[in-house]
């Protein structure tokens, strides 16, 4: 909004504002609200990351009346007061604590009497909810092995534990591929029109195309729904997490294929691989691990992905070397997301040897 020739570093913090909120506004819905689903869960994750995936619609809005004469400032500034509408009127509408009635002072001794009740009545809920939450926890995953074992774990155990080191590791690489794609968009794009209309044109259908986050994320949280019909436990999580996979390969391979028509392609990969990344890691991570410690979790898991995945810079770096070195960023590429699929057949190969000692033991 106030980014000018004189300051042109103000966006990045912004950047990092809107990024710090983003992922408080996933944790927050997310986190607190799958405890007290008992059907659908996926589904909500995959509809909740769309909604966050097509949040991009804004800045082509913006974009849109920029080219129709209306100052970038003045839609920034229109956005951010409907923001600060939005958070106050959620904010107002939120539950309130419980409301005392007031009554006379010759009431007094009565009311200091039925003030017991309530919070009777309050500990009593907040001790069903732990009930349901706990309950909810030892059956997550429909019979998870997994996280059964990890039930008296620490914290500190936990991170170090090879299923959360695989899944940081599978993170890592799947985002360094996808903030690769985005931030080389350009230049690939320019390497392959030669032509500044047409590069033009092609950014528009992507961020169209990654409008359609919102349809791609519900078929990611669907298919997550639906494995947990065929499997149990954290083996419910192995075929999203493969397809993920699957299709970071298909990307780093559709990089080899410098043909416009190719791009279109590109693009449709690229929403449905944002949409499956970020919802089958909710999932995998409310699955595998306690859920008293989620939020933890799923805070280091992000993190630490997000510090290894600051690589992409030196890749960056490595493309404007030498002519044909975004070729050899590519290969690098594919290499790293066929390593990806080791995480699936570790998940794989943890459940079935949990699965083994529990039928040994019992």
């Amino acid at each position: 909004m106030f980014t000018c020739t004189w300051t042109p570093w103000l966006p990045l913090p912004g950047i990092i504002f809107v990024g710090v909120a983003g992922q408080a506004l996933l944790i927050s819905n997310l986190m607190q609200v799958l405890p007290l689903l008992q059907r659908g869960s996926s589904i909500y994750i995959g509809l909740i990351n769309g909604c966050l995936d097509s949040s991009v619609l804004t800045m082509m809005v913006v974009k849109r009346l920029h080219e129709d004469g209306v100052n970038k400032k003045f839609s920034l500034i229109g956005t951010a007061i409907l923001f600060v509408l939005v958070v106050g009127i959620c904010t107002l509408l939120h539950p309130t604590t419980q409301k005392r009635d007031v009554t006379d002072g010759n009431q007094t001794t009565k009311r200091n009497e039925e003030n017991d009740e309530p919070e009777e009545n309050e500990k009593a809920k907040e001790k069903v909810i732990e009930d349901i939450v706990n309950k909810r926890e030892l059956t997550s995953g429909d019979g998870d092995r997994t996280s059964g074992d990890m039930m008296n774990m620490t914290i500190g155990v936990i991170l170090c534990h090879h299923l959360f080191i695989s899944h940081v590791m599978w993170l890592s690489v799947v985002l360094l591929k996808f903030y690769y794609f985005l931030g080389s968009a350009n230049r690939f794009m320019e390497h392959i029109l030669q032509d500044e209309s047409k590069v033009s044109y092609f950014t528009d259908v992507m961020s169209f195309v990654m409008l359609g986050g919102l349809v791609s994320s519900f078929i990611a949280g669907y298919t997550m729904d639906a494995m947990g019909k065929v499997f149990k436990g954290i083996m419910r999580t192995v075929i999203p997490l493969a397809v993920t996979s699957c299709l970071t390969i298909l990307l780093s391979a559709l990089a080899f294929i410098s043909t416009p028509t190719a791009l279109y392609v590109d693009f449709v990969v690229l929403t449905f691989l944002r949409s499956f990344v970020y919802s089958i890691h909710v999932q995998y991570i409310r699955i595998a691990f306690p859920m008293k410690y989620i939020s933890m979790v799923y805070g280091m898991a992000v993190s630490i992905s997000g510090i290894l995945t600051m690589i992409q810079y030196g890749l960056f770096a490595w493309t404007e070397e030498y002519v044909g070195a975004m070729t050899h960023v590519n290969v690098f590429l594919l290499c790293a997301s066929c390593i990806s699929l080791f995480h699936p057949i570790l998940v794989f190969f943890s459940y079935r040897r949990s699965r083994y000692t529990y039928i040994i033991k019992g």
